[in-house]
């Protein structure tokens, strides 16, 4: 049985360093930019409770949903 994501097989070696997949997927380390307007932001304290945040943005199908880690 193998573990992981069918389609990301190991995402730690894509989620640790900035990436942009056409726009589609953008992750930025250590951002703690503001979030654009007109985006749907999920924030990671809402999902759990959290101490230490990353400062991580992740942001999907061109901004539409945007993730943030603070």
């Amino acid at each position: 049985m193998s573990s992981g994501c069918r389609f990301i097989p190991n995402p730690k070696k894509y989620f640790s360093k900035d990436f942009n997949a056409a726009g589609a997927i953008t992750h930025s380390r250590n951002s703690f930019e503001p979030v654009e307007t007109g985006t749907i932001r999920l924030k990671s304290n809402e999902i759990w409770n959290r101490r230490d945040f990353s400062g991580d943005k992740t942001t999907l199908l061109w901004g539409l949903v945007t993730y943030t880690d603070y």
